[in-house]
């Protein structure tokens, strides 16, 4: 299923709940470019954290997040949408 910007940033949200564990407020409250983790982040997500969250990413985008995935890709929603978004078609799993 092919879907738009919008539907992919639900999606990521979607993911940082399910995956990551964060609250639906804290996502609620989450700006597109806000960083998800680093020193300047309010989130302050751990690397384990950012692995949930690659392996959601995955998941739910197939074929679009890997090994080879730069983590700097995974830095926002915003920088999470531009990589689908350049990467072609983001095909989602509906589980």
């Amino acid at each position: 299923m092919s879907v738009d910007e919008t539907q992919i940033s639900t999606l990521v949200r979607e993911i940082l709940v399910t995956r990551v564990g964060l609250t639906h407020d804290e996502v609620g409250e989450l700006a597109p470019t806000e960083l998800l983790f680093g020193e300047t982040s309010r989130l302050a997500l751990d690397s384990v954290d950012v692995l949930e969250l690659a392996m959601g990413m995955e998941q739910r985008f197939s074929g679009h997040f890997g090994d080879e995935t730069d983590v700097e890709v995974l830095k926002s929603v915003a920088a999470i949408t531009h990589f689908l978004n350049t990467a072609g078609d983001p095909e989602v799993v509906i589980p």
